[in-house]
């Protein structure tokens, strides 16, 4: 830090000289707060990310689930302008949105067929388990709740609670697509992972009644971008596709068919 003073004006007095000092120690001080904030900042995300890692290990077939849906999350809120400091705020949440499965027996989480109605009543328990142990942490509502209401539903058919429309964080409505796309596109015991193409058009068939128009096509945005595409790779799965090559020409089509609401009758 520098102060001048043109030559021709007089030279520092004693009394400006120790002002500076004072104004030098403060901004030390201030930035010296500010570098242990981030480095504790970064420890609270990779203590995060470290126990997103440590509920996908228990089934080898989410394995990275956790850092694929924290990914998709990520580059749709920006692709729909939300603010870096929410966008932080949702990847946090995204970590922590599957903690809750450390309360449901493995057997039920690793099984290779259909889940009776009792093993699916007991998955349904695992944003419950969520928020009990979020509870005693004391985070902000917008995480506890984005992370505990990704099952939700626009139709209030979701669970837990059976929330509908606006009653859902707009937030939680991201990781909802988010975590459904990558449940599609990976394999999983009962079944091998869609093409892309094949999970999208489930989700476009289940708009405004599942998940929100503008966020699905938030995804598609995703998909037609090769920075973004580049940028997640680390996490990525080998997706699968019909025709890559006729990729984009399926993502504009789907685009084309979502910017006109669908009547249903």
């Amino acid at each position: 830090m520098a102060f001048l003073r043109n030559p021709d004006k007089q030279q520092f007095t004693a009394y400006e000289k120790k002002f500076i000092g004072v104004i030098n120690k403060s901004i030390s001080s201030t930035l010296e707060i500010l570098r242990l904030y981030e480095g504790l900042k970064k420890l609270y995300l990779n203590t995060v990310k470290a126990l997103a890692a440590a509920i996908d290990a228990k089934d080898p077939y989410t394995h990275g689930h956790s850092f694929r849906v924290a990914k998709y999350s990520v580059a749709m809120a920006r692709k729909l302008n939300l603010s870096e400091e929410a966008i932080s705020d949702l990847e946090i949440a995204v970590y922590m949105h599957d903690l809750g499965k450390i309360g449901i027996s493995e057997a039920v989480l690793k099984k290779a067929g259909k889940f009776t109605d009792e093993e699916y009543n007991e998955i349904k328990k695992h944003p419950h388990f969520t928020g009990k142990i979020l509870a005693p942490i004391n985070l902000p509502d917008f995480i506890v709740l984005t992370a505990i209401q990704h099952h939700k539903r626009l139709d209030g058919k979701g669970y837990p609670l059976g929330l509908s429309g606006d009653q859902i964080i707009s937030t939680a409505k991201i990781v909802a697509v988010a975590d459904v796309f990558d449940a599609l596109t990976s394999d999983r015991p009962y079944r091998p992972a869609m093409p892309v193409e094949k999970a999208l058009e489930i989700l476009i068939n289940d708009i405004d009644r599942a998940f929100d128009r503008k966020i699905v096509l938030a995804l598609i945005d995703v998909l037609k971008d090769n920075d973004i595409i580049e940028e997640i790779k680390d996490v990525y799965r080998d997706l699968k596709f019909v025709d890559i090559h006729g990729l984009n020409c399926f993502l504009t089509t789907l685009t084309d068919q979502l910017v006109r609401p669908v009547i249903r009758i």
